[in-house]
């Protein structure tokens, strides 16, 4: 009888032990499936930033180049004024004129 007894309380015990370790092997699924949830989240917010740094570079790119063509091209404008000086400095002409008729 004791020994019948025992064995009914172990057995109880064994019952409730993979009871609990049910219920542990649920929460810590649940809480994996968070992590996973979380981690899920994080990688969308993480492609929306790179999708926008991507869009600003490719903007001050755009922004980049146009300006080394408007300074290209200001840059030649200047060369080819000192290179034609009359262009430089119209009255030069003027006065050169002035003095060939005044010969």
């Amino acid at each position: 009888m004791e020994m019948t007894k025992i064995r009914d309380e172990l057995n109880e015990k064994v019952s409730e032990i993979k009871g609990l370790q049910i219920e542990l092997t649920r929460r810590e699924s649940d809480v994996a499936g968070e992590a996973v949830d979380s981690l899920k989240r994080l990688v969308k917010t993480l492609e929306k930033e790179n999708a926008t740094l991507k869009m600003k570079k490719n903007e001050i790119e755009a922004a980049l180049e146009t300006s080394r063509k408007s300074f290209a091209a200001n840059v030649l404008s200047s060369a080819s004024q000192m290179s034609d000086p009359s262009k430089s400095f119209p009255e030069k002409e003027v006065m050169k004129r002035s003095i060939t008729k005044a010969r």
